[in-house]
């Protein structure tokens, strides 16, 4: 609360402040850099948009161009950067997470046009999930998150844009190959005549990742071991999107949008016997969006939005269940949510005022399809109050941007049965309020140096997943306690640009980071493999990160980062945990790659190492040095792109999560894509 009253004091001075100065400065300042339109143009600033010139956050923006005509998931464009963390249970396609700076990945919060994809049903959200034939730029929030967005968040967010209507007729398709059997398909139209406009996208890929690998049936004995087919890992994923929009006047844009996507993925044993198991997904949402300009001095975006997720997860035999005393298991998860977006800022001469209001509802309703009946049907309501100041001072050289959110949440657990324990829990409701205050400030004195710093607390409730369980292996904790987590990162950026026949471009920037979290969850295996979430008393993770772009002699660019942390945990009521090491974070990692481009042929090789990851808490069970080297090529020929990726061509075999649930990811593996544009 101290923070927070300081937040908000703070906010009162420099308002009044500011409006004394520019009373008294005969120059106003414009704020050129900060125009935004509804309509929408190549490069446009939508209403809702983040500038980063409006923004202390630390933040990456991945564009288009830097992925399209490639066969990769979500996972594979971000991991290069730096601080950034992802966990995969296989190869393409399969359950990925991603966390930052010594998050979990249940603490980034990951947004697709602003609206949260993350739900109560639980779990980080998976980004195999995402269509990148849907994406036009992935923005990345390390630490504070601007206001835009609904949730502010421990681990930070990502927030995925997807493609937005481009004057004239445009489209493209390709097809994809590679190891595995991999096929893939897609396709995009984009048509804007005038006022009104509209596009398509589509996307298939099925693989089948029957691998060669050493399976050791979990025992001691090296005679038992044998090389096999790995079996039943299989993926059929399908995406469609379309978008409607009209621009109703100079100043009102309208837009609609779908999606329906679908996953069916096959999920190998621990010991590698043929099984039916699987666990596939449905989705569809839809979204009505509309950005009004100049009310008065005001600029509104409006969003409504519908998403259903079903999950099917089918043990039929007990294949894996049985394995942990659970047995046969056969589960429909149904989660319904319902949100209102408002965003709205005012734009002066010396400050921006942004306001946001967020109404969600979220139903989620598994049902055990083995006994018939609903087993936790949960629901949660949750409203969400914001304002920031973007405060500027000497010339915008520097800016000053005290923000606050303000929760409501009210969560309803019915028909309590734990399938695990074969109990019934009562009923039960909870409501909740809490502040989120956070402060930024951003200095830049000259055109290529910009100095960073920021400090935000923040609060996270359990999922219905972590709190209940009852999906596959993993049995809930009704006890869980929310998390509570204060961030402070500061650090600087340099960009400069030379008319020079030798170096043109070099960029670089340095940032250290610090979190300090209360009642921290984390993800704990028993004896027999089971997984429960647990609170832990406290944590704190400290690190520094950097990155390096260099270009030069017109055809040659050099990209390094490296991130290095030391995520500890503080819980002092159990001693064997005390100062040792979170599970599931490296605390070392280093990412080069080397890029030359000539005449539209494009030459890549990179190199990604991460170390000092344990599986377990009480840093039990390391895990391997993790190292990667990939390459790549694809040629330009006017509108035919043809592209080739070696993917760990040295063969490296490596978990992300322990080797008691999961066999190896496939180690060597190739991609070709042909691309035709018209």
């Amino acid at each position: 609360m101290k923070l927070l009253r300081l937040i908000m004091l703070l906010m009162l001075i420099l308002n009044i402040t500011n409006k004394e100065i520019s009373a008294k400065n005969e120059t106003p300042v414009y704020l050129d850099t900060i125009v935004v339109k509804a309509s929408s143009e190549d490069n446009d600033i939508q209403t809702g948009d983040v500038v980063p010139e409006e923004v202390s956050t630390f933040m990456t923006e991945i564009k288009k161009t830097e992925f399209e005509g490639k066969i990769n998931d979500l996972t594979d464009i971000i991991k290069k950067e730096s601080g950034i963390q992802i966990r995969r249970t296989g190869g393409i396609g399969s359950n990925s997470t991603v966390s930052f700076r010594g998050s979990s990945s249940n603490q980034v919060m990951v947004y697709m046009d602003g609206i949260l994809l993350n739900d109560a049903s639980g779990g980080g959200v998976d980004l195999s999930n995402i269509g990148l034939s849907d994406v036009e730029s992935i923005e990345i929030y390390r630490g504070t998150t601007p206001l835009q967005f609904s949730h502010a968040s421990i681990g930070g967010a990502l927030n995925i844009k997807t493609l937005r209507t481009k004057p004239g007729f445009k489209g493209s398709f390709s097809l994809g190959t590679g190891s595995f059997g991999l096929n893939s398909q897609s396709a995009f139209l984009n048509h804007r005549p005038g006022k009104w406009d509209y596009l398509m996208s589509f996307d298939h890929m099925e693989i089948n990742y029957d691998y060669d690998l050493l399976n050791d049936y979990h025992t001691v004995n090296p005679y038992d071991d044998k090389w096999q087919r790995k079996k039943n890992d299989t993926l059929n994923q399908l995406n469609f999107m379309s978008r409607l929009g009209v621009d109703l006047t100079d100043r009102i844009r309208v837009d609609f949008s779908s999606h329906w996507f679908s996953k069916d993925k096959g999920l190998p044993n621990a010991l590698n016997r043929q099984s039916p198991t699987s666990y596939d997904i449905r989705k569809k949402d839809f979204i009505a969006r509309m950005a009004v300009d100049q009310i008065g001095s005001w600029n509104m975006n409006t969003i409504l939005g519908f998403k259903q997720k079903k999950e099917y997860y089918d043990d039929p035999h007990g294949d894996i269940g049985s394995l942990y005393g659970i047995g046969k298991q056969r589960y429909q998860y149904t989660t319904d949510v319902y949100t209102f977006h408002l965003d709205a800022e005012n734009i002066s001469d010396n400050h921006l005022t942004r306001l946001m209001f967020e109404s969600r509802y979220e139903a989620y309703t598994p049902k055990d399809l083995l006994k018939l009946q609903m087993t936790k049907d949960c629901d949660r309501l949750t409203f969400i109050g914001g304002i920031q100041e973007t405060l500027f001072f000497m010339n915008q050289q520097l800016l000053i941007i005290p923000g606050v959110r303000f929760y409501l949440l009210r969560d309803a657990l019915r028909g309590t049965y734990n399938p695990t324990t074969e109990e019934w829990i009562p009923d039960k409701i909870e409501e909740k309020d809490y502040f989120s205050p956070q402060l930024g400030l951003r200095y830049q004195p000259y055109n290529w140096l910009i100095f960073k710093t920021n400090a935000a607390k923040y609060t996270r409730e359990p999922s219905f997943y972590e709190r209940y369980g009852d999906r596959g292996l993993v049995y809930g904790n009704p006890t869980l306690k929310a998390e509570k987590g204060v961030n402070i990162d500061a650090g600087l950026e340099l960009n400069f640009s030379f008319d020079h026949s030798k170096i043109h471009r070099f960029s670089c920037n340095a940032v250290w980071f610090w979190s300090d979290i209360d009642n921290i969850i984390i993800r704990e295996p028993d004896s027999s493999g089971s997984i429960q979430y647990k609170n832990h008393e406290s944590a704190r993770i400290e690190g520094f990160e950097t990155s390096l772009n260099l270009e030069f002699l017109k055809f040659f660019k050099i990209i390094s980062n490296a991130t290095f942390q030391d995520a500890k945990n503080l819980d002092k009521t159990f001693s064997v945990f005390y100062q040792t090491s979170l599970p599931g974070r490296y605390n070392r990692s280093y990412m080069t790659r080397f890029e030359t481009i000539i005449s539209g042929l494009r030459l890549y090789s990179e190199w990604t190492r991460e170390t000092g990851m344990y599986y377990v808490s009480g840093n039990l069970l390391p895990a391997k040095v993790k190292k990667e080297t990939n390459i790549g090529a694809s040629y330009l020929y006017k509108s035919l792109n043809l592209s080739f990726e070696g993917k760990n061509i040295t063969n490296e075999k490596y978990d992300d999560y322990s080797s008691l649930h999961f066999f190896p990811k496939p180690g060597r593996t190739y991609f070709f894509k042909i691309m035709y544009k018209f």
